[in-house]
């Protein structure tokens, strides 16, 4: 299955370069996850275990990796709200129809 971004209009898919990274909906914090779904625009979206929101969505300080490790995104009240008021809109502009 091919990892795609959950946000409306977002055409970000994972790709072997790596460049993007993919964060997992905080499913058992349910404040924090309606948040996050608010903020993908879709009507009646219900996200899974499955469903991610790339970094696009995120500033840079909004997460880290450590070495050896995986992206991880730093849940804390900072970074939740610069998610829900910060986005990228460049990467929507690019694609073509």
């Amino acid at each position: 299955m091919v990892q795609t971004c959950s946000v409306a209009f977002c055409k970000s898919r994972k790709t072997s370069s790596g460049d993007l990274h993919f964060f997992s909906f905080p499913l058992k914090n349910p404040d924090l996850l309606q948040h996050w779904v608010s903020a993908t625009k879709k009507d009646l979206f219900v996200p899974n275990r499955w469903s991610k929101i790339c970094s696009n969505h995120f500033l840079p300080r909004d997460y880290r990796q450590p070495p050896g490790g995986t992206y991880i995104l730093k849940l804390n009240s900072d970074a939740s709200l610069q998610f829900v008021y910060h986005h990228h809109p460049n990467h929507l502009l690019n694609s073509k129809k």
